[in-house]
């Protein structure tokens, strides 16, 4: 499989308030050279998804957490886990401070194995 035939989902959501797009550009930042590279890719608003017409395991990019929810908290934690089930590759940005306890919540959430 050719690199830029991997689907790309790419969360640009600030519904939830996990992202505030008003105050930070980032995702945008970001969803520009992955497309410019030839990847597939989606903007979604939730669940990781492939874009149409593509397989439905890929990457699905949820880009530094700036708004005052968690993704782990607000999202559908379920449909991340059947995705990663599938063999899809979850990629989330972080950023110093706060982050960390970000990341200490998504990871049990997205996965069935527990400690």
């Amino acid at each position: 499989m050719a690199v830029a035939s991997v689907p790309v989902s790419h969360y640009t959501s600030d519904h939830n308030d996990v992202l505030n797009l008003r105050w930070d550009q980032g995702p945008e930042n970001l969803f520009s050279p992955l497309a410019g590279l030839g990847f597939p890719v989606q903007r979604v608003s939730g669940a990781p998804s492939a874009p149409e017409g593509t397989a439905p395991a890929g990457a699905y990019i949820i880009p530094v957490q700036n708004g005052n929810s968690t993704y782990s908290a607000v999202e559908d934690m379920d449909a991340v886990t059947e995705f990663v089930e599938e063999g899809g590759l979850v990629v989330v940005l972080s950023a110093n401070g706060a982050q960390e306890d970000t990341l200490k919540g998504f990871v049990p959430c997205s996965t069935t194995l527990r400690t």
